[in-house]
């Protein structure tokens, strides 16, 4: 399960928030959908299942299964399609997507490079404790 970032106002803007709604865009763009429960169910070619919804105005959550035995043609005409699919729902084109996925992860690694020095012993001048070396 992934979640993708929807551009702020694109979900309002776009009808996304309204019921039944991404159901239509996924029968839009991969032919066929079907309501299970909270989300949308899908496939096209490559792309043997596609589950997604709506959490809130700003997250999209997707849950997908490829099929590694297709052919080429199969696999890039589902992943066009795919493209298009987070596109419309995302506001966000694929290189939009992957410099905002770099920046959260880059963010979370900091995040957690702080809290890993916060939690180190340090001395009284504020710098971490030196570790200790194996004696010889």
């Amino acid at each position: 399960m992934r979640d993708y970032e929807i551009k702020r106002g694109h979900a309002k803007k776009s009808g996304l928030l309204e019921e039944g709604a991404l159901g239509k865009l996924m029968e839009e763009v991969f032919e066929s959908a079907e309501a299970v429960g909270e989300f949308y169910r899908s496939s096209y070619a490559a792309l043997t299942a596609v589950e997604a919804r709506i959490v809130d105005a700003m997250t999209l959550q997707v849950d997908t299964l490829m099929d590694n035995g297709a052919d080429i043609e199969a696999a890039r005409n589902a992943h066009q399609r795919w493209n298009e699919f987070l596109f419309k729902v995302t506001g966000f084109n694929a290189k939009q997507r992957a410099d905002r996925a770099k920046k959260k992860a880059k963010e979370e690694a900091k995040k957690a490079a702080a809290a890993e020095a916060e939690a180190r012993p340090s001395t009284p001048t504020g710098r971490s404790a030196p570790t200790a070396r194996p004696s010889s």
